[in-house]
């Protein structure tokens, strides 16, 4: 018998055998791929995944697990695949690479050493989270990138007021 939680969630979501594989999410991950393949270049629309995931849908056979007519896509590249196609795929995997580079300049011994650490780990976790949770309308992301892009600008101003005039 499951043990459900006081919110209605399930406590044993991830183990249930029906749910298929990541929690249901394989079975997700599937049907998107069939909207994907249709519009590989430059996908369905922004915001469209709903939709093309419903189309979807109607095409892919269910084996041992169900899902609603409408998901959520739970993955990062799934989502901006389906939505942007692999032209938004490439411009979206860059944004996160250059995020994680903002920092990089700022040398592991100087005083930001440490921010430059946690930011990198904040946003590379950010990331692994990403691949299994729609995690870009969360503040938590962007507050990430906020921080990576206020302690490199604050560690350039430190090296402009300790430069030579």
């Amino acid at each position: 018998k499951k043990q459900i939680l006081s919110d209605g969630s399930d406590t044993l979501r991830f183990l249930d055998p029906t749910q298929g594989g990541f929690g249901g999410r394989l079975g997700i991950w599937r049907i998107a791929w069939y909207p994907f393949r249709d519009h590989w270049l430059t996908g369905v629309g922004t915001g469209d995944f709903r939709l093309a995931y419903s189309e979807g849908y109607l095409h892919v056979f269910q084996t041992g697990f169900f899902h609603p007519w409408q998901e959520y896509s739970h993955n990062l590249l799934v989502s901006t695949g389906v939505e942007l196609g692999v032209v938004g795929l490439v411009l979206v995997l860059a944004a996160w690479l250059l995020q994680f580079r903002t920092v990089a300049r700022i040398p592991r011994a100087a005083p930001f050493g440490a921010v430059r650490s946690a930011i990198e780990a904040a946003t590379l976790g950010l990331f692994v989270v990403a691949l299994t949770i729609d995690v870009m309308w969360y503040k938590s992301v962007w507050v990430v990138f906020i921080l990576g892009v206020m302690a490199r600008n604050a560690w350039l101003a430190q090296g402009e007021r300790n430069a030579p005039a």
